[in-house]
């Protein structure tokens, strides 16, 4: 009984407030934190996955390889693909000739890719985040001319009109350049700002003609069919294509250095941010410790009338883990409503501040991403707790050691 009416004792003593705050601020801050970069994290991968397709197959001659109508055969005939896009990228300058700065046609650096926007509906999300939904690259009048239509992304030179014409030019594989002259016939937004703002799709026979290789392609987009692994299709398509000409990787293979990038800031954020719960576990070493020096004389006289060495552990021991579990529970209480009311949150901030981490000009998401499961938020609170009780250890030791004839012979 004693036990607990010192530790309810020493449990109001002031000086437990450091590490309590420690504590719950270091679980708040691992909660809210990670569960704001694991949203942002899959947010990003979710629009690289809509840029690419299950697998993706490139041309290791960076000119393309020619025959893709005899090899977008081979592939759809290879059993759990489920469809075929022919690709051939290559990098142009757009002139914009509706648009002036100082009387001059704007020019911008892009990369083009040329598709057939048929083929590409069914195996990308291309198809959904286009701004009017165009069906077909369907050429244009313009004038006299015949242009072949073009699709650019909605951060080139927003908010442009459909149906103004640009022309790309770009080097070809002989000596000069190659010009050819489009209409826009939609804007595309993938939700990465980077990729909208310097990519166009155009058509795959005017990619060929603006590059002068006909026939070629640089790679292809496949989609795998439902109930079929990646790894065997991406198998099997290495012993249908010519050795040596192709390379072949999962969507998340060609994105590997971006990803592994996302993975490592989560880690180290994880590992700054849980430095705070060991500040507050030398806080609770340092109070026990100051504790222990204060408390000689109640430790004397509980040994001297019988309080055995386990009895002083325990008070000392159930007091760090107190003041652990009290912060933790108050930061994960917090960090969950955090999470859970974030967006409400983040527009009160904005509303008086003006301030927002997360620029809607940037980020195309209408309210921040947030993923955080409630076994991670618990791994937390526990790893919280578990610090707190090895802080406590050593302290109580030191109190259970205490010789009560030299604790009392000066009282």
């Amino acid at each position: 009984m004693y036990k607990l009416a010192l530790l309810m004792r020493y449990l109001r003593r002031p000086v437990g407030l450091f590490p309590i705050l420690a504590a719950g601020l270091g679980t708040y801050a691992l909660i809210v934190v990670l569960a704001v970069m694991s949203g942002f994290g899959n947010y990003v991968k979710d629009k690289i996955r809509g840029t690419l397709s299950d697998v993706v197959v490139r041309a290791n001659d960076a000119r393309g390889t020619s025959g893709h109508a005899k090899l977008t055969r081979s592939i759809e005939a290879i059993p759990g693909v489920a469809g075929v896009s022919p690709h051939l990228s290559g990098k142009a300058l757009m002139t914009v000739y509706a648009t002036s700065d100082a009387g001059r046609p704007l020019v911008i650096p892009v990369v083009f890719i040329g598709i057939d926007l048929a083929r590409e509906r069914q195996i990308g999300s291309l198809g959904k985040s286009l701004t009017t939904g165009v069906r077909d690259f369907s050429d244009g009048v313009m004038g006299d001319v015949k242009l072949p239509g073009i699709i650019c992304g909605g951060e080139m030179f927003w908010p442009l009109m459909q149906g103004i014409r640009v022309s790309l030019t770009a080097p070809t594989v002989r000596e000069g350049d190659v010009a050819m002259s489009f209409r826009v016939v939609d804007y595309f937004r993938s939700g990465l700002s980077d990729f909208d703002r310097c990519t166009v799709y155009i058509p795959l026979e005017a990619a060929q003609k603006l590059t002068e290789t006909p026939d070629a392609v640089t790679g292809f987009q496949v989609a795998v069919a439902e109930g079929h692994q990646p790894q065997i299709v991406i198998q099997r398509i290495s012993e249908t294509l010519s050795a040596g000409d192709f390379t072949v990787k999962t969507w998340a293979e060609s994105r590997k250095a971006l990803l592994a990038a996302i993975a490592m800031e989560r880690i180290v954020w994880t590992v700054v941010l849980g430095s705070m719960l060991l500040v507050a576990g030398f806080a609770i070493m340092s109070v026990l410790a100051l504790l222990v020096i204060q408390k000689r004389r109640d430790i004397g006289i509980i040994r001297s009338i019988g309080g055995g060495v386990g009895g002083i552990a325990t008070v000392f021991v159930g007091y760090g883990v107190s003041l652990g579990l009290i912060g933790a529970s108050i930061g994960l209480a917090l960090g969950y409503l955090t999470v859970r009311h974030i967006g409400v949150i983040e527009s009160v901030v904005l509303k008086y501040t003006g301030y927002t981490p997360w620029p809607r000009t940037v980020f195309y998401f209408d309210s921040i991403p947030c993923e955080c499961s409630s076994g991670y938020m618990l791994t937390f609170f526990a790893i919280a707790v578990l610090i707190s009780l090895l802080a406590s250890i050593y302290p109580a030791l030191r109190a259970a050691k205490l010789d009560p004839i030299q604790t009392l012979r000066w009282e």
